[in-house]
């Protein structure tokens, strides 16, 4: 109580330092010169991202590192009819392109790409251990006659490019049946000009890639490279289609901007009509005004402090602070504009000294229930629910600080000429009377607020008359919202552009571009290893290929068997050479008997990667220098992946097969399974948290107000939690996660309302303090409902239908007989 007893213009002077220290630490650090405390805030539109696990592996920063350069990598196709025309338009949109200082390279011209010859001069020097898998079958396995067959239909084959460049070499065709094993991940675009070209439904398309320099994909470089592309491409927009993480990225920042631009106004503005139509005082709405926007900056600041950047859909959340720290405003106006309706002398001369005493306790208790409900959010395993609950409660924070302390400055300039004539007469009545406890009846509250105070009190009547059937509904609501399934599908919480989309399925079909999101990926502590595991989990795809579980799959260790496989392949070739199992060959060609046996030499990685084969499988094999430690990762590719179940259980299979292959790991890697998975466990988690806190509340109501306050107290926002949730399932066919972080907020704002019904019973003045609270809030989830994010959508409309009816129902609590507070 010590922060009430200072007077006006301490608390003023205290107020100014402690927020001119954080304008200037927000400036200095906007400025980038204090980066030990933080660096100016980046936006992330990377929707993808948005559910990012705040405690990180070696594993899923390797993932993210894959999903990084996915990010960064855009491809365009240039179409027209005419070949030549689609050439020039590509290699223009290229040049134009390169001069962008964002673009870290761009490719069309496409003359490098490795050729036959070179495929054949980089394997010839270890033929006789690379083996194909039919190949491999026969030799281990079949006669003589059976590998003749094999090595004959090879021979019949005369579009076999590899046969007739190796044959002069490799007499028993083992590297051109190598060499003929299908490439995983052959597109439909061939080698014209020096361009990759496809011809698809009377049109030719051109293939142009670049790479954006960005770390990640903020806004501010998704946005300036979409709006130099599309300014190179306008006026012929449909002979290019085109594909990217950062178009989607612009997309969703535009977007999300948009929204909060757009729903904030509106929220902004119809709350500050509000507080005209009820205060008709311009004092009011700056002061408002000015507290958001406070409460803007401590927000901001706390994010800056303790994040880098920020994901686009925090920034939309934000909105939602206009509607909560307005509260604290409306509960200081309300107190200071309109005396209890049975005022003494001694009482405003109270009022005018220390005029927010007499609702210090329920604001701070405010802030506590609110904190608390937002505190909660720390609990989950993603950063998103992290951010918003740091902005929202530092943003609150100053919002509840700025009240105390320079709200009551305000006063003297909150009373019109009407409001002081009336204190004067207040003043002469009391002298004439020679009492200083005389009490003047004083009726200033807003008639549509007594009109609302009167309804509740006949709806609090009401449910005392009929006590057995409100808790029956009760019962009915609590057993019908435990029957109720969340969607923890992350494919499900936002909905991707559609033109983008139709863009993506064009680019696919036309490339056949066919890979998934999902893959494998091996680490190993030597390149041997990985290699290895590699092989062994080659082996268990094969099986999942023919069981249609997936359709294909690209590894390194197709191309670049491990050393050990290569000595397994080099000793099944000398034995059928031992064995005489290719004279049936040698002698249709004219050979000389016997076949030569080489020396062994192994392939390894360092020199594969260099090679022009090995150039096209870079981005599945990565080294990672940890210390002096050196890890090595494997990727496998994906396609056509119709169940995952089988994928995980055969990651977790061979995982614990450590004697076989000891020093590796092997991990399936699905983005957007695992978030799933996290968000199904965060949701158990928020259900049991959730049933805490409604605990912890009611103990603390207990302790303040009895036993049946409390129980009236707590059990008003939990049954508008349960009745937002059924219905909001009923509109939306499913919940999903955001449904259920609505409840906090409901349950927060409730017992916000419990506590001022409980503090001050059911007073027109406390009436009129929570319509304004309600209101605010519902002008600000309402235009939440609008948006085109599902995952905002969801939270909307559950806070927005809870919040009405916690308003509705709040004033219950006074059925426990509570005083009257004067």
């Amino acid at each position: 109580m010590q922060l009430i007893n200072l007077n006006s213009r301490h608390k003023a002077l205290l107020w100014l330092f402690q927020f001119g220290v954080l304008g200037l630490l927000l400036l200095l650090i906007q400025t980038g010169n204090l980066p030990q405390l933080g660096k100016p805030l980046k936006l992330n539109a990377d929707l993808t991202a948005i559910f990012a696990e705040s405690q990180k592996s070696d594993i899923s920063d390797i993932a993210d590192q894959i999903s990084e350069q996915a990010s960064n990598h855009q491809l365009v196709l240039v179409s027209d009819k005419d070949l030549s025309i689609a050439i020039e338009k590509a290699d223009s949109l290229a040049k134009n392109l390169s001069n962008h200082s964002l673009i870290k390279s761009v490719q069309v011209n496409f003359a490098d790409l490795p050729k036959l010859d070179e495929f054949v001069k980089q394997y010839l020097p270890y033929k006789q251990q690379l083996l194909s898998k039919d190949m491999k079958e026969k030799l281990t396995n079949g006669s003589a006659n059976e590998i003749f067959a094999e090595q004959f239909s090879l021979l019949s084959q005369p579009s076999n490019q590899f046969v007739a460049r190796t044959i002069e070499y490799d007499a028993s065709l083992m590297l051109a049946s190598f060499l003929s094993q299908p490439l995983a991940g052959a597109s439909g675009l061939n080698l014209q000009q020096n361009h990759l070209v496809t011809h698809f439904q009377d049109k030719f398309y051109v293939l142009v890639t670049f790479q954006s320099s960005a770390a990640s994909i903020d806004i501010d470089s998704a946005q300036s490279l979409v709006k130099t592309f599309k300014q190179l491409i306008a006026g012929d927009e449909e002979a290019y289609l085109y594909t990217g993480a950062m178009f989607y990225a612009s997309k969703a920042s535009s977007v999300g901007q948009h929204e909060m631009m757009l729903y904030g106004s509106i929220s902004l503005m119809a709350t500050l009509l509000f507080i005209a139509l009820v205060y008709r005082n311009v004092v009011a709405i700056i002061s408002t005004m000015t507290l958001i926007t406070i409460s803007f900056v401590y927000g901001y600041l706390a994010l800056t402090f303790a994040y880098n950047e920020i994901s686009i859909i925090t920034l939309v959340f934000s909105v939602t602070l206009i509607g909560i720290s307005a509260d604290y405003s409306f509960h200081a106006l309300t107190e200071m504009s309109y005396p209890s309706d049975r005022m003494s002398n001694a009482m405003l001369q109270q009022l005018q000294q220390q005029p927010l005493a007499n609702i210090f306790a329920s604001l701070t208790m405010s802030y506590v229930t609110t904190g608390a409900g937002y505190a909660l959010l720390f609990l989950a395993p993603f950063v998103l629910f992290k951010q918003i609950a740091i902005f929202t409660l530092f943003g609150l924070l100053g919002a509840l600080i700025t009240v105390l302390l320079i709200f009551p400055l305000l006063r003297p300039l909150l009373f019109n000429g009407k409001a002081k004539s009336r204190r004067q007469k207040l003043d002469k009545n009391s002298e004439e009377k020679c009492n200083k406890s005389a009490v003047i009846s004083i009726k200033i509250v807003p008639s549509f607020a007594q009109t609302i105070n009167a309804c509740q009190q006949k709806l609090v009547l009401t449910v005392a008359r009929y006590k057995v059937p409100a808790l029956f509904i009760l019962i009915i609501s609590l057993i019908l919202a435990s029957q109720l399934r969340l969607d923890n599908d992350i494919r499900h919480y936002y909905s991707p552009d559609k033109q983008l989309q139709h863009n993506e399925n064009q680019v696919k079909a036309i490339v056949q571009q066919k890979w998934d999101l999902q893959y494998f990926l091996i680490k190993a502590d030597t390149a041997e290893l990985a290699l290895q595991k590699t092989e062994q989990l080659v082996e268990q795809l094969v099986l999942l290929q023919q069981q249609k579980n997936i359709s294909d799959f690209s590894a390194i260790s197709q191309w670049l068997p491990s050393i050990k496989m290569q000595r397994v392949n080099k000793g099944l070739f000398d034995k059928s050479v031992e064995q005489g199992n290719f004279n049936q060959l040698l002698q249709m060609l004219n050979q000389s008997l016997p076949m030569q046996l080489d020396d062994f030499s192994a392939l390894t990685p360092d020199n594969w990667l260099s090679s022009a084969m090995g150039k096209l499988y870079q981005t599945q094999w990565l080294v990672v220098e940890q210390g002096a430690v050196l890890s090595y990762y494997s990727v496998i590719k994906l396609a056509g992946v119709s169940h995952v179940e089988p994928l995980q259980n055969l990651a977790e299979s061979l995982q614990q097969s450590e004697s076989i292959i000891p020093g590796s790991q092997i991990h399936f890697v699905d983005k957007a399974g695992s978030i799933s998975q996290q968000l199904s466990l965060f949701s158990q988690q928020l259900h049991i948290v959730l049933i805490a806190a409604i605990l912890a509340a009611l103990l603390v109501f207990v302790w303040r107000y009895g036993l049946k306050r409390a129980m009236l107290g707590v059990m008003t926002p939990v049954f508008s939690l349960v009745i937002a949730l059924i219905v909001s399932y009923l509109m939306q066919g499913s919940l999903n996660i955001f449904n259920l972080v609505a409840g906090i907020l409901i349950l927060a704002l409730g017992l916000d309302y419990s506590v001022f019904y409980a503090e001050h019973g059911l007073s027109k003045k406390v009436t009129l303090t929570t319509l304004l609270s309600a209101m605010s809030s519902v002008f600000v989830f309402a235009m939440l409902i609008f948006s085109s994010m599902p995952a905002i959508h969801s939270f909307g409309l559950t806070v927005f239908i809870g919040v009405l009816l916690t308003f509705v129902l709040a004033p219950i609590l006074t059925l426990a007989k509570l005083p009257e507070r004067k």
